[in-house]
């Protein structure tokens, strides 16, 4: 009987396991390389945060500094409007919002990337999360997010950003080149 119903749940699992069920998760610890100081602002420029047709440029985010206590946090939200300018550019609007990071959201950045075996990822291009702690001092710094399997900021890093209270700033335009898409 015992022996009946641990093949059961052997078999569930293997049945799931094109599903995603039963498949092992494991923790990859990511490089342990400073995030340097940055401007406390968000950049203005395309490349800079990363935006589809900018190409990615050199990621300069790293761990949070032991002794750096973040007092502020600054979300650049890039919207999802991306538009031809008609001189081979493309424009996409960048609000920047503030908030003070909770301790959720603190204990999320210093989390290790998650693996997930037979991880199945959407083929999607999301736009890039660029995130900046600033301390008491105004010295900013771009913290490493967190990353699931698929490449893609983890879950609880994500919850922890929607649900601090944000004041959203001025928008404004960021161009890039259409040749890099």
């Amino acid at each position: 009987m015992i022996l009946r119903a641990v093949l059961s749940v052997v078999g569930l699992c293997v049945a799931a396991a094109g599903l995603g069920g039963c498949s092992r998760e494991h923790d990859v610890v990511p490089p342990t390389t400073a995030a340097p100081i940055v401007a406390p602002t968000c950049p203005r420029d395309g490349q800079e945060l990363g935006l589809p047709g900018a190409g990615v440029g050199p990621d300069r985010s790293g761990a949070i500094p032991p002794g750096f206590e973040p007092s502020q946090v600054v979300w650049c939200r890039v919207a999802d409007d991306s538009e031809s300018l008609g001189n081979g550019t493309l424009g996409f609007t960048v609000t920047p919002h503030t908030g003070v990071p909770g301790p959720a959201l603190m204990a999320a950045l210093r989390l290790p990337d998650r693996q997930q075996e037979d991880a199945v990822c959407q083929t999607s291009f999301p736009l890039p999360t660029y995130l900046i702690l600033v301390d008491a001092e105004g010295r900013g710094m771009l913290p490493r997010l967190p990353r699931d399997s698929c490449d893609q900021p983890r879950k609880v890093v994500t919850t922890a950003l929607t649900e601090l209270d944000w004041a959203p700033g001025e928008p404004y335009q960021v161009t890039v080149s259409e040749s890099g898409r």
